[in-house]
């Protein structure tokens, strides 16, 4: 899925889950994708704003468009909303954005435990 649309500060808005919008979210948790997830179920109201508003931008940029709002907007967007951080659609977008993300991430096999003869 490369975007999800949903109503967002009394208008329907374009969340992107392309690569470059992973990148810039993890930006803001030092590229490090199990602190981010670690926050995400721990501190959600820190890590949704910021991930809101990243996939947002990117939609809007790649459109063509300025993008004419902050992170702040993107704070007062959720406040408007019933449930405010906890509304089905903003958990929806979070939810595709972390199955997008690990999607990305390699598996990586655990090498074999040798064990020494004698």
């Amino acid at each position: 899925m490369r975007s999800i649309k949903i109503d967002l500060g009394g208008k329907e808005r374009e969340f992107s889950f392309r690569i470059r919008a992973l990148g810039n979210v993890l930006l803001d948790f030092d590229n490090d994708i199990e602190k981010y997830l670690h926050l995400l179920q721990t501190n959600g109201f820190l890590t949704a704003p910021a991930t809101l508003y990243h996939l947002h931008s990117h939609a809007v940029a790649r459109a063509g468009q300025e993008v004419d709002f902050t992170i702040d907007d993107v704070e007062d967007w959720l406040d408007e909303l019933e449930g405010k951080y906890h509304n089905k659609d903003v958990q929806r977008v979070l939810s595709e954005f972390v199955k997008t993300l690990q999607s990305y991430v390699p598996v990586v096999d655990k090498p074999k435990e040798t064990t020494k003869k004698k």
